[in-house]
């Protein structure tokens, strides 16, 4: 079982610092050294002044590679995937640590000590819960997840596994995301969560796998962005997502990002008189507005993140009060559904996503 602590630093070249901690061999009582995160606790003051609490100077050096095996951290280049913004290169530095102590209470410890250092609250956590038993995943709960953070992840497949949903509920309910709630497990085709019973309204939602989701859910969730892949939705739910927001609906969401489970034909889900959009037009709001009382503009247009090119064919739905709906498909499966905003900003927002560069 690994952990690992992340320092990032925002400056360019970006850098990213990692600790990763492992357990040690588990040594006779009466020889057990100094806990572990007194000892490290001295690392950003030197090497010398962590030494001297390791006994003589014969075995301190020993003593000290029984926790760090090497100074010198590893060094590779990683690239990170920012959602629709495509990605980011840091250079990461790794170091190895270990520990004779719990290995949670012992990354929690040093976590917040390095907090402390840099005068910097945690930002994001992540973790696998399969990779625990329910009292670990309670401490982990405990140690972690008493403060709100800007982003959280989860993982873990247990789709074979019905047993774990309590436990699953019970992290989902304790989170604390503001900014990202990044839910990449893979839970039972019976589990069941009410989203309202999240803490926060985080202003990101992304689902890796949201078979779980129900349509009520769908049109209730209150993140501003959210990311549905791999769902059950049908080509007829989306158009009666379509049709009601025509109606007058609005939603909690700004965009919507679905793969549905079948190939969609976008055509067939709006109805009425639409006017072809230049390819030139696309992402112009004023032609929407220009083309009234004609409330459907097919648009066939293509963005460029640095995953690579990307096609979008779709609608800008103008609402009778002034408001406009941009729905689209890419890739057969993969629907956006954005509520444009009512500035006076003439470009039309469009969002990407890198599940539309994926192949399962």
């Amino acid at each position: 079982m690994v952990t690992s602590i992340h320092l990032q630093f925002s400056y360019l070249p970006a850098h990213d610092w990692v600790f990763y901690m492992r357990k040690k061999r588990p040594v006779p009582e009466s020889t057990r050294d100094r806990r572990f995160v007194d000892n490290v606790r001295e690392f950003f003051r030197g090497e010398k002044r962590i030494l001297k609490f390791f006994g003589s100077k014969k075995s301190r050096k020993q003593k000290l590679q029984e926790y760090v095996s090497s100074w010198d951290p590893r060094r590779r280049v990683v690239e990170h995937c920012t959602g629709g913004r495509g990605t980011i290169t840091t250079t990461e530095y790794a170091l190895r640590l270990r520990t004779s102590d719990c290995l949670i209470s012992a990354t929690r410890n040093l976590c917040f000590h390095i907090s402390e250092i840099f005068h910097h609250e945690i930002q994001a956590f992540a973790f696998d819960y399969k990779m625990f038993g329910i009292e670990e995943n309670q401490l982990i709960l405990e140690l972690f997840c008493q403060q709100p953070v800007q982003q959280f992840q989860l993982s873990g497949d247990t789709s074979n596994d019905s047993s774990k949903n309590d436990i699953l509920t019970e992290i989902l309910t304790q989170q604390k995301a503001i900014n990202r709630l990044n839910l990449r497990f893979n839970p039972s085709v019976d589990y069941r969560f009410d989203l309202n019973q999240f803490e926060n309204r985080s202003d990101s939602l992304n689902i890796l796998h949201s078979h779980w989701i129900t349509f009520q859910q769908l049109q209730e969730i209150k993140s501003q962005m959210v990311f549905l892949s791999r769902s059950n939705f049908l080509q007829a739910d989306f158009k009666v997502l379509i049709q009601k927001w025509r109606d007058g609906w609005s939603p909690n969401w700004e965009a919507l990002m679905i793969e549905f489970n079948e190939d969609i034909n976008i055509d067939k889900c709006v109805e009425g008189q639409f006017i072809q959009l230049q390819t030139k037009d696309w992402k112009n709001k004023k032609a929407v507005y220009r083309n009234s009382p004609i409330q459907l503009n097919r648009f066939v247009g293509s963005h460029k993140p640095s995953w690579g090119r990307l096609t979008r064919t779709g609608y800008h739905i103008l609402r009778s009060d002034g408001t406009i709906a941009s729905i689209g498909i890419e890739k057969k499966r993969i629907g956006w559904f954005h509520i444009q905003s009512n500035d006076n900003n003439s470009r039309i927002k469009m969002t990407v996503h890198f599940r539309a560069y994926e192949n399962n």
